[in-house]
Parts: structure tokens; C-alpha cells; sequence
């Protein structure tokens, strides 16, 4: 029995030993990757970043597997039964490319790899705060001379060292929400994160960080207010900088693009005549809509990108808003034509056809292939694991922010960036919360 038990448990630190290695390696991956993305002047990394990040995140996934709880078990049953389904009636039975539908679910994927984290401790806390200076540095390395040398011009000024700054900026911000109680110089770092999003003109980004810069108050309690007031100027003057830097960069990026801009969806009927009081000219007036309100801004890429939503939609029942569409079910032949400029989001059948991704923005993706009770599950787990990790509501609710944040732009939850955050989060090491701190201090004090 004895040697029974010396066999398990030196297996099981084994284990453990394993687990942190590689969770250690996945640490030296990121900083190796960013390195060579910060070398690479004409490109945002001569390495294929993004596929080595998710065959390390699958590795690491597959060490820590099984679930620690019923209910991560239960989520991940859930997640994984739902992709199966899908996957026959979408690959098997309707014959749609593989790389379509893996796109289309790879946050449920996600999900049930994340569940596996929940419980788990991989990453002490200050070697994660030395991450976060190391990241924070080649993230400024290359922003910074890439804007100053105009070494970026090929893509609009939108510099990264991964991948396109929209997607690997929310890695960025969430970590520096994570190692806020750990790391020295908050002040520094919260200037340095700021002047990177300038950097970036990532309007997604800055949405992200002024989650950040919101919570961060509740995270670190009363002694960094004055810091936090102190930052507040910079804040405003980043959202000036960033609207001002964008305002010319038509839809599709550049000006060279104002020719090939899709054609706007076609405007609602009904408009009524009014005569104009000094000439008594009949002029059509457009009725106020709710349509009409968003046509009046549909320069702004995203919000056209919701108007061929909203035009692929209008036919659409309870069960389609609950549930979604088909399983993969391709947008319209008018709207695959419209948004041709984007060719690279169309089906890798090669067929013409094209699929939500090509609309962008995540909240938009998912209800158009999940419906309202996919996006729920997403946000429902999100809430769950980090509650489940020993997050805060506040702190809960500062992750799911960003993660909203960035899906009203790109991909969020559907993108590796958005895992290996949860991933962070998930694992760090675990020590008592900013509330249970402050509730020990207040009891050590004496009454008067």
C-alpha cells in the first residue's frame, strides 16, 4: 500500500513539475516571438506567431486536462457536445470547408480547453510581473520606431509585434490588469501602456484600456487615486489623439481604398417630402430610424459592417435570434459582392462565398451563428471561471469589459490572445483579494 501510494503521488508531482515547465515555456515562447516580431521592421513577425501561440496553448491544455470541478466538467461537456453537433451538420452533412467552420467556433473550442485551467496555479506571481515589463518593452520597441521611422506605411500605421494590434493590444491591457497589486512602477507602466495605444490608433484598444484604467481604482483601493487622477489627463488626451490620428483613414484603410469602399445596403422606404420655406423646393426627407440614425454614421466602418447584419437579419424569427442560423450558414451573395474588398475573410472553398467573420466585429459573428444564448454561454463561462479562480466581482467584471470591449471590433473571444489572457488569469498564483485585505488591516487595528 505504501509503495502504491509513493508511486501515484511521485507521478502526480511529476505532473505538476510538467505542468510548470511548460507553463514556463509558453512564457519564453511569447517573449522569444515578440523578440523576433520587434526585429521584424517590414512585418509584424517573420515567425507564424499566432499558430505557434495556439499549439502551445493546445499543449498546455492537454497537461492540465481534467477539469478540477463538476460544473468546468459540465461546461465543457456542453461546449464540446455543441461542437460535435455543428461539426456534422455543418462540415459532414452540408460539406462546408473545415477551416470555415473552425473559424467560425473556435470560441467554444476555447471553452472547453480553458475549463482544464480552473483550480490550476502554473505561474507565480512575480515571474508574471517580469513577463509583463519584458512584454511591455518590445511592445513599445516596436511601436514606437515603427510609427517614428514610418516603417509601418504598408499597413496604414497599424504596427504589432505578433499580429494586427487590434487583436494582440487586449493581451497587452489584461495583463497589465493582472500584475497591477504586483508590479512597482504602476504609474509608469500605465503611461507606457497609453502611449503604445496612441501608437497603435487602435480606437478597439483604447476602449479596452479605459476598462482597465476604470477598475483599476477597485483593484488597488484608495492608495493609487491620486496616481489615478494624476493619469486621468493623459486619458482624455489619448482619445483625442487617436480619433484625430484615424479621422482620415477612410473605410477599408488609406486613401487609395476611398475607390473600392462598398456600396452602402439599400435605405429603408418611406421617406416623406418637405418643401423648403425661401425656394418652396420638395426635398425627400428620410424618416428617423433607428436604421437611418446608423446610415447617418456608416462612413465608420463598423457601423456599416451592423447595417449588412441588420440586412441579413430582417427575415429572421425568435428561434434565429435564440439559436442563430444553420449551422455555417454563408451571408448573402449581394453581401460577399459588397464586401469584396475583404476578400481575404471570404470561404477558403475559394467559391466566392463568405461567412460572419467577414462583418468583424464578434458581438455581430456570434449572433449571427450562435444567437443570443451562444454569447450568453460565453459571457456565463467567462463569469464563472474567474469567480471560480478567486476574482472579484470587480475584477470579473473588468475582464468580461475588455473582452466585450474588443468583440465590438474583432475577434475577443474567438482569438488566442483573448485565451492566453484566461489562461493567465486562470493559473496565476492565488493570494488574498484586495477586499480581504483591506477587511484583515481594518480588524488589526485597534478601536479607539
Amino acid at each position: 500500500m505504501q509503495r502504491r501510494y509513493s508511486f501515484g503521488h511521485d507521478i502526480i508531482q511529476y505532473r505538476k513539475k510538467g505542468q510548470s515547465l511548460v507553463a514556463m515555456l509558453m512564457m519564453f515562447l511569447i517573449i522569444g516571438l515578440g523578440i523576433v516580431g520587434a526585429l521584424s521592421p517590414w512585418d509584424y513577425n517573420v515567425l507564424p506567431a499566432v499558430p505557434m501561440m495556439e499549439l502551445m496553448v493546445l499543449l498546455l491544455s492537454v497537461l492540465v486536462f481534467p477539469p478540477k470541478s463538476r460544473l468546468s466538467w459540465l461546461f465543457m461537456l456542453s461546449a464540446g457536445a455543441y461542437l460535435v453537433a455543428t461539426f456534422i451538420i455543418a462540415v459532414i452533412i452540408n460539406n462546408a470547408h473545415i477551416l470555415d467552420y473552425i473559424q467560425a467556433y473556435k470560441a467554444f473550442f476555447y471553452v472547453a480547453l480553458l475549463c482544464s485551467f480552473i483550480g490550476e496555479t502554473l505561474f507565480k506571481k512575480e515571474h508574471v510581473a517580469k513577463f509583463f515589463y519584458v512584454v511591455l518593452f518590445l511592445f513599445f520597441l516596436k511601436y514606437s520606431y515603427s510609427r517614428l521611422l514610418g516603417l509601418d506605411s504598408w499597413v496604414s500605421q497599424r504596427p504589432g509585434i505578433f499580429t494586427e494590434n487590434n487583436f494582440e493590444l487586449v493581451f497587452l491591457v489584461l495583463l497589465l490588469y493582472l500584475v497591477l497589486p504586483v508590479i512597482r512602477w504602476r504609474f509608469l507602466s500605465f503611461s507606457t501602456v497609453m502611449l503604445i495605444i496612441f501608437l497603435s490608433g487602435s480606437r478597439s484598444a483604447f476602449l479596452c484600456f479605459a476598462v482597465v484604467y476604470f477598475f483599476s481604482v477597485f483593484r488597488l483601493g484608495k492608495g493609487f487615486i491620486k496616481q489615478w487622477l494624476l493619469l486621468f489627463p493623459l486619458l482624455i488626451a489619448l482619445a483625442y489623439g487617436i480619433v484625430s490620428d484615424r479621422m482620415d483613414i477612410s473605410l477599408g484603410g488609406g486613401s487609395d481604398a476611398a475607390s473600392q469602399t462598398p456600396s452602402m445596403p439599400a435605405l429603408e422606404e418611406g421617406r416623406s417630402s418637405v418643401a423648403t420655406p425661401e425656394t418652396g423646393e420638395v426635398v425627400e426627407q428620410e424618416p428617423l430610424t433607428f436604421r437611418s440614425f446608423l446610415e447617418r454614421g456608416a462612413s465608420i466602418d463598423r457601423v456599416r459592417f451592423l447595417l449588412y447584419f441588420l440586412n441579413e437579419t430582417e427575415d429572421w424569427h425568435w428561434g434565429n435570434v435564440m439559436l442563430g442560423t444553420q449551422p455555417l450558414t454563408p451571408l448573402s451573395v449581394q453581401t460577399c459582392e459588397d464586401l469584396s474588398y475583404w476578400s481575404d475573410l471570404h470561404s477558403f472553398s475559394g467559391d466566392g462565398s463568405c461567412y460572419s467573420v467577414i462583418l468583424h466585429s464578434y458581438i455581430i459573428r456570434v449572433l449571427y451563428d450562435h444567437g443570443v444564448v451562444g454569447l450568453l454561454f460565453l459571457i456565463v463561462f467567462t463569469v464563472y471561471a474567474l469567480r471560480k479562480s478567486g476574482y472579484s466581482w470587480a475584477d470579473t467584471l473588468c475582464v468580461l469589459g475588455v473582452l466585450l470591449a474588443s468583440s465590438l471590433s474583432v475577434s475577443a473571444f474567438n482569438s488566442v490572445f483573448a485565451v492566453l489572457s484566461m489562461i493567465f488569469y486562470l493559473s496565476h498564483e492565488r493570494g488574498a483579494s484586495g477586499d480581504t485585505l483591506r477587511e484583515n488591516s481594518e480588524r488589526a487595528v485597534p478601536p479607539v
